[in-house]
C-alpha cells in the first residue's frame, strides 16, 4: 500500500467528514461537521444521480466548491462490487511480515494478481477451537486508482479508503443492544449484507445474492399474503452452510434462511451468546412488509434500522436516501467506534 500512503501524506484538516462512494447510477455523500467537543455529528446526506460516470470528477468537484469543503478529510468507501474479501488462517510471522505474507497465501483466493491489487484486512474474532483467522480484502489497482484520482480532482483531502462492512459495523455499534451483540441487514438492488458484530468486533459479514428489487418484485403478485407465507416456514430445519437450498424456496424464504443460518453459525462458533434481533437499514420500497413477513412468519425479530432516528439527524431523511447513503454515512463514524 506505499502507493496510497504517499497519496495520503498531504496534511488533513479537521474541519470535518466527508464520506464519498461512487456507485453505478451516482455518487452518495454524507458530511459530519466536529463540534465544540470535538464529537461528530451528521450535517447532510445526499445522493446525487448521475447518468454518465464521466461526470463524476465534473459534478463533484463543483459539488465540494459549492459547499466549500476543500478543508474536510475526506473518506472514500468503495462499492460491494470493487473489493474481494476472504478469510485466512492467520500467518505466523512478525506483524512487519503479515502484508507479504498475506499477499502470499491469497494469491489463489483472487481474481486478481496479488502484485497488482491493495490488500488490508482486519482480525476476526477466534473460533471456538482458537484458530486465529483474518478476513482480507482485496482490491484491484486498476479498481481504485481510479477512484482516488477523481476525489483528489474534485480538491478533496482523501485519507481513508474503508469498505462497506466497517462501515456498517460502525453504524451497528449505535444500536442500543451493541453490548450484547447485534445483527443488520443491507440489502442493494440485487445482493445484500448480513453483518453480526458486537461491542464494535464483526464476527461475520456475509455477502448475499439476494436484493430489495426481487424482494419488491416478489410483493408485487403476492395476493394472498398470509395463505402463501403458510408454506414459508417449511425446510427451515436445514440451518448449516453446507446445505443447498432447495430451488423450491420463493425469495423471502431463501432471505429467511440465510438470516437463520447465520445468527446459528455464530452462536456455534463464538462464545458471545444468541444475537437475537435483526436492524434492517430501510429501503424506499417493502421495508415494512420485510419486517413484518420476518417476524410473523419466521420467527426472527426484525425492525427498521431508521439511521436519522440514531443520529438525532433534524433534517429529513428519506428510506431511499439512508439505503444509498448508509455506508458513507457509517464511515464518518469510524473515529467514534470503540472495540471491546
Amino acid at each position: 500500500m506505499q502507493w496510497l500512503q504517499k497519496l495520503f501524506s498531504r496534511k488533513n484538516s479537521r474541519r470535518g467528514i466527508i464520506g464519498i462512494s461512487f456507485l453505478p447510477q451516482g455518487i452518495s455523500i454524507a458530511l459530519a461537521n466536529y463540534t465544540k467537543n470535538n464529537d461528530l455529528t451528521l450535517s447532510h446526506c445526499e445522493f446525487i444521480a448521475v447518468k454518465n460516470t464521466d461526470d463524476y470528477p465534473t459534478i463533484l468537484k463543483q459539488w465540494v466548491i459549492n459547499h466549500e469543503l476543500r478543508d474536510y478529510e475526506c473518506y472514500l468507501v468503495l462499492d460491494i462490487n470493487d473489493y474481494q474479501r476472504v478469510n485466512i488462517e492467520a500467518p505466523a510471522v512478525p506483524v512487519n511480515e503479515m502484508s507479504l505474507a498475506i499477499r502470499w497465501k491469497i494469491h489463489e483466493l483472487i481474481d486478481v494478481p496479488s502484485d497488482d491489487a491493495v490488500i488490508d484486512y482486519y482480525h476476526v474474532p477466534d473460533f471456538s477451537e482458537g484458530v486465529p483467522s483474518l478476513e482480507v480484502i482485496a482490491c484491484a489497482n486498476a479498481t481504485v486508482k481510479p477512484l482516488v484520482e477523481r476525489c483528489f480532482q474534485a480538491g478533496l483531502s482523501l485519507t481513508v479508503i474503508d469498505i462497506q462492512e466497517t462501515t456498517l459495523r460502525n453504524l451497528a455499534a449505535l444500536l442500543p443492544n451493541n453490548s450484547l451483540g447485534v445483527a443488520i441487514l443491507y440489502l442493494q438492488p440485487s445482493s445484500g449484507i448480513i453483518l453480526i458484530q458486537k461491542q464494535g468486533v464483526i464476527y461475520m459479514a456475509r455477502k448475499i445474492a439476494i436484493g430489495y428489487e426481487q424482494l419488491d418484485a416478489e410483493n408485487s403478485f403476492s395476493s394472498d399474503i398470509l395463505g402463501a407465507m403458510e408454506h414459508d416456514k417449511l425446510l427451515l430445519e436445514s440451518q448449516s452452510f453446507g446445505d443447498d437450498t432447495p430451488a423450491i424456496l420463493r425469495v423471502h424464504d431463501s432471505l429467511a434462511l440465510e438470516i437463520h443460518r447465520s445468527l446459528d453459525y455464530v452462536e456455534s462458533y463464538y462464545n458471545i451468546g444468541s444475537v437475537t434481533e435483526l436492524a434492517i437499514i430501510p429501503w424506499a420500497g417493502e421495508t415494512k412488509e420485510l419486517v413484518d413477513k420476518l417476524t410473523i412468519f419466521y420467527g426472527i425479530t426484525a425492525y427498521p434500522m431508521d439511521l436519522a432516528f440514531l443520529l438525532d439527524y433534524d433534517s429529513v431523511l428519506d428510506y431511499a436516501t439512508q439505503s444509498l447513503c448508509a455506508p458513507v454515512i457509517g464511515a464518518t463514524l469510524r473515529n467514534t467506534v470503540t472495540t471491546a
